[in-house]
């Protein structure tokens, strides 16, 4: 199983995330990281209007983003987001049937509406790391939490 692990953050959490993906590779799994912030050119998290608006005026950064992860896909089974979710609900669901989609969220209560009810229902699972929010995605339509 070939796993392509999008994720993006700054200052020491870069590290933290680094060791994590060491820890997971000589456990077996055979993983792909890309920093989606940096291919991107984009930081931080944006409001789901503001990622609406550029994916519809095709952003550059965007478009080379999601134009990787596409192709990506393509020799990859399961496709992780963690960390300052980039992908619009659309091209998520362009994915369907070409790679298992997962959103992983550990963003608080408050900032939930922001960060992962906009987009839980476009990936094929979710998972919550840090925060109750999983019984809020079901009633956003998300199909499988954890």
């Amino acid at each position: 199983m070939k796993i392509l692990y999008s994720w993006s953050h700054h200052g020491m959490w870069v590290q933290s995330i680094r060791i994590e993906l060491a820890v997971l590779r000589r456990a077996g799994f055979a993983i792909t990281d890309l920093n989606h912030g940096e291919i991107s050119g984009l930081r931080g998290v944006l409001r789901p209007e503001k990622l609406d608006s550029m994916y519809r005026k095709n952003h550059p950064g965007l478009m080379k983003l999601y134009a990787t992860v596409k192709d990506l896909a393509e020799t990859h089974d399961i496709f992780i987001d963690n960390y300052t979710n980039l992908y619009h609900p659309q091209f998520v669901r362009s994915l369907r049937g070409k790679i298992y989609t997962v959103l992983v969220s550990g963003d608080d209560p408050d900032s939930s509406d922001i960060c992962s009810k906009p987009y839980v229902a476009s990936f094929d699972h979710c998972f919550a790391w840090r925060c109750p929010p999983i019984a809020s995605w079901l009633y956003t339509g998300e199909r499988k939490s954890a």
